[in-house]
């Protein structure tokens, strides 16, 4: 302010309840005819949510890259098995391309798993709070598929590892 040129910062507020919101600033000097600074003009406004949504956006990414830098299968499942994500790994086990496997029915993907062992822990796992184990043949290879539960969106992710 002293410096009478224009003030932009984001930082954080502490309410009452102890719980951080973040918020953007902004002010521009307001000078008369002699360039004389008369006052300033600003908006303090609460940008909490852009933030929160900013940062699944970042984690999402992150995740990605790491997910695809490992060997294993990765898939995540809605509850009508239908596949949301999937790596790399995953894609190759299948022989096609992730973006022709998103929201498709893990069958259509896995046709072999209909009726086997993970097909009936799949159905369990979305009811469980503990990650599950079993094997599964896929591609003529037997597998231990690992079922982690509850993940964001009320989805499921299974690790295949051979």
């Amino acid at each position: 302010m002293r410096s009478g040129q224009e003030f932009h910062a984001e930082f954080r507020f502490r309410d009452m309840n102890g719980i951080y919101r973040w918020f953007r600033t902004r002010a521009v000097p307001i000078r008369d005819s002699q360039n004389q600074l008369l006052k300033w003009y600003g908006t303090n406004t609460d940008v909490d949510d852009l933030k929160r949504a900013e940062q699944p956006a970042l984690m999402d990414a992150s995740v990605t890259h790491m997910l695809n830098s490992i060997s294993e299968a990765f898939i995540v499942l809605t509850p009508d098995l239908t596949i949301t994500g999937l790596n790399s790994a995953a894609s190759k086990l299948v022989g096609r391309e992730a973006g022709r496997l998103i929201d498709g029915s893990l069958f259509e993907a896995f046709p072999e798993l209909r009726g086997s062992a993970l097909h009936k822990m799949l159905s369990v796992a979305f009811q469980s709070t503990a990650e599950l184990t079993c094997e599964a043949e896929l591609a003529e290879r037997r597998y231990l598929a690992r079922v982690f539960p509850n993940t964001p969106r009320g989805c499921i992710s299974v690790l295949l590892t051979a």
